[in-house]
């Protein structure tokens, strides 16, 4: 792999170069167990349109707004229920989740020294649309170097690899980390991903892998963009200061799009967690939905921003606040 991360000079990486994946398309994956390599390869199947993002047993439902699933302050039920797969009648198999601010997935553009970095707090609901938890949900996202690869036999050349770590906590647990490798071939989008899901729960902790590679004649499929989802569900990106009148300058890179609400079911739940299927509604970012913080490589310090009030300060990044 051809390394960016040592270069003399700052490289910066406009993913809408790489990424068909942040427009509408239809794909299909052969999802593989790395930890058990005798069980045998899956299709997994994802649907991105404009305002949302299906995948596995989701890409043929009929959800477009998952607010009414959830209860809010002083209701004591939500105004409708979902209908789950069969194999989700366990609570536990089902979950939806809320970001707040809405957490970016993929940004705009990425450079080759810098850390991209976003917080938010996450409301997590079990599967009747009861709020359960509240947590703390960390993202960020770094540039490792270009690759050639080869993904079920088609040769991919100089791939765009992205690390993107994701930390949940929650008080008293438990605690998720999920770290994926991502691949992104030029004018393609997503050709492979490696996923690792890390699960301490109390004095256990679990730990799954798993490969998503796309399936040969997959890499030009494309479905006619869709509207907007709904109107006044997405606002402009403008910089923190400037909804108050204030005129800032942010030198921080654009997000494409950010997650608002999820839903996600487990068909397999611990200590064999897999992800069985995911309906994910993405929104314009807000304003407070900007970088949080970027960490720069070489240095141990990092300009944190993205305060409500557009300040901005220098924290140690091994203060293990992130860490």
């Amino acid at each position: 792999m051809e390394s960016v991360r040592d270069a003399q000079t700052t490289i910066t990486f406009n993913l809408a170069d790489y990424a068909s994946g942040l427009t509408s398309h239809r794909r299909v994956y052969l999802r593989s167990d790395l930890r058990r390599p005798e069980e045998p390869v899956t299709p997994y199947h994802r649907l991105v349109t404009t305002g949302s993002q299906r995948e596995g047993v989701f890409v043929g439902c009929e959800i477009d707004d998952l607010k009414p699933y959830l209860t809010r302050p002083g209701e004591a039920e939500p105004d409708r229920y979902l209908d789950w797969p069969t194999s989700g009648k366990d609570r536990w198999l089902g979950l939806f989740l809320e970001f707040d601010p809405p957490l970016v997935y993929l940004p705009e553009s990425v450079c080759s020294d810098t850390e991209l970095c976003w917080e938010c707090v996450l409301r997590i609901f079990n599967r009747w649309g009861h709020r359960l938890r509240v947590g703390q949900m960390k993202r960020s996202i770094r540039v490792e170097g270009h690759e050639d690869i080869v993904v079920d036999g088609v040769p991919y050349k100089a791939c765009l690899r992205l690390v993107l770590d994701m930390r949940i906590r929650i008080r008293w647990g438990p605690w998720v980390d999920v770290t994926e490798y991502l691949w992104l071939a030029r004018g393609v989008g997503e050709v492979r991903r490696v996923q690792r899901i890390q699960v301490w729960a109390f004095l256990l902790f679990f730990d799954e892998a798993y490969s998503y590679e796309l399936a040969a004649g997959q890499e030009k499929r494309r479905v006619k963009p869709a509207t907007v989802r709904k109107a006044g569900e997405t606002r402009p990106t403008v910089a923190a200061g400037q909804e108050r009148g204030r005129s800032v300058v942010s030198h921080h890179p654009g997000p494409a799009s950010a997650w608002s609400r999820m839903v996600i079911f487990l068909d397999r739940f611990l200590p064999r967690l897999r992800v069985g299927g995911m309906f994910i509604e993405t929104v314009t970012p807000v304003p407070h939905c900007r970088c949080m913080y970027m960490r720069v490589s070489g240095d141990k310090s990092a300009t944190f921003s993205g305060d409500p009030k557009g300040s901005t300060e220098k924290r140690s990044a091994e203060n293990g606040e992130w860490m």
